[in-house]
């Protein structure tokens, strides 16, 4: 049986990604692609394989996540309006005071913990770079 060229492993690589990420199983996705589900779990155990499937599910969540961001205003917009809505029932105004308390919760505690990585980080360079200047 002839070697396959690197061209042809990439394309079949990127259908097998594109299958994964879009089929509901690795049955699904082999049936797909017209391979053997064992084919596609042995490039599943590639690790070169995992990080290119890893980095299209990063993309896509990329893409997902710049959409949430874009209508996040307008969400909030309809959070405050029933809020305020006096003549929307208690159940729902209390919904959306929970879920704006919710939300504000949240990202500041995000915020927080960004900030305290990044100094840790900075913490982390200082200690290593006066070990290296002590040849440690």
């Amino acid at each position: 049986m002839p070697l396959q060229d690197a061209s042809e492993c990439d394309n079949q690589w990127a259908a097998a990604v594109a299958a994964l990420l879009e089929e509901p199983t690795i049955t699904a996705a082999a049936e797909r692609m017209g391979v053997a589900r064992s084919t596609v779990y042995r490039w599943l155990d590639s690790d070169d394989f995992r990080d290119e499937l890893r980095r299209a599910r990063g993309r896509i969540f990329e893409t997902t996540l710049s959409r949430l961001q874009s209508g996040a205003t307008e969400a909030v917009e309809m959070l405050r309006t029933i809020m305020r809505d006096a003549e929307a029932g208690a159940a729902a105004r209390l919904s959306a005071a929970r879920a704006m308390l919710d939300a504000t919760f949240r990202g500041y505690e995000l915020c927080d913990m960004e900030n305290r990585v990044a100094e840790l980080e900075k913490k982390i360079v200082v200690v290593y770079a006066d070990e290296q200047d002590r040849g440690l």
